[in-house]
């Protein structure tokens, strides 16, 4: 063999492993794609200034008290009617206009936020033996407050008895969560006991006004009454106890005493509370002692509710 034939074969053979070289199979890793963080859902809207957001331990006696409204327009506004049943959570319009509609209007209840995981992901609990299918596909929480009767026309709001100290749910926790109807009355709801006919009013502590009442941009809605730990507090008026508790942030121990369908009388700061939801006082009565509870000092503050608006006790009280 020649020595250009040769060279020539070297070429050829040469391009050859070229070619086999480059129809070589490359192989690929696949680097799979980060899998999309789940939005977390938007924080709740805060309740404005129109709107209540029930909390346990409320009534609509304590809504109005804290709102200076009246527990009535509460009521109507969003379409609550007798026994007056609220929940832990429900949205209350407390001023304004009832929303235009067919049907009365039924306040809002929170429900808790929807799960970022996939329905089919979360193991279901099997049926309890012997429950029916149709309750293990019950819903666990109501989407509504249950269909309330109708007010008898005769009634009087007044609350049921509770003690002093509670803060029990207008409805337990457990009968919102689940819509279950309570087979008693909800004890932070207005009932049908009748206020005592109100007298003459009295001075509800013996002690001098050291503040007194006034409006404008930062009003004070009472008077606040000078005193020593432990002095009593009288029922300014004969009436029902429709709160007792320390429920109203800056009011300390609070007591509530409805009079009639237009009056409410506020003590509070009190040190102790001798009477609880539901009790019937006399004008003159000792209903709690006077002490410093959410106050910076010993006094006693003392309001008068018109409706649920505050107007100066000293219109109301004697002259001493």
């Amino acid at each position: 063999m020649t020595l250009p034939t040769l060279r020539t074969l070297t070429v050829v053979f040469g391009l050859l492993a070229l070619l086999a070289g480059c129809s070589t199979p490359t192989n690929y890793v696949v680097v799979p794609e980060d899998e999309e963080e789940p939005t977390p859902a938007p924080p709740s809207a805060p309740a404005g200034p129109d709107r209540y957001t029930v909390k346990p331990g409320d009534s609509l006696y304590l809504i109005s008290f804290a709102t200076g409204t009246d527990w009535r327009d509460i009521a109507r506004l969003n379409g609550i009617s007798a026994p007056y049943r609220i929940y832990p959570g429900q949205s209350l319009l407390v001023r304004g206009r009832a929303p235009s509609s067919s049907a009365p209007p039924v306040a809002a209840v929170a429900r808790p936020a929807p799960q970022s995981a996939p329905v089919s992901a979360i193991p279901l609990p099997s049926p309890a033996p012997g429950a029916s299918s149709s309750a293990a596909r019950a819903p666990t929480v109501a989407t509504r407050p249950p269909a309330q009767p109708p007010r008898p026309a005769a009634a009087v709001p007044a609350p049921a008895p509770k003690s002093a100290t509670a803060t029990t749910a207008a409805a337990p926790a457990s009968v919102a969560a689940t819509g279950a109807t309570p087979s008693k009355p909800s004890a932070a709801a207005p009932s049908s006991v009748r206020p005592p006919r109100p007298g003459a009013w009295q001075w509800p502590a013996s002690g001098k006004v050291i503040e007194h009442f006034s409006g404008g941009a930062q009003p004070h809605k009472g008077i606040d009454l000078e005193g020593h730990s432990g002095d009593p507090v009288r029922a300014a008026n004969s009436g029902v106890v429709v709160y007792a508790g320390s429920g109203v942030r800056g009011y300390g121990n609070l007591l509530i005493v409805k009079h009639d369908d237009v009056y409410l009388s506020a003590y509070a700061h009190n040190s102790t509370l001798l009477v609880k939801e539901g009790d019937v006082v006399k004008a003159g009565q000792t209903i709690a002692q006077i002490g410093d509870s959410g106050t910076d000092r010993v006094k006693l503050h003392f309001e008068v509710r018109r409706k649920g608006s505050p107007v100066d006790p000293a219109k109301i009280l004697p002259r001493r």
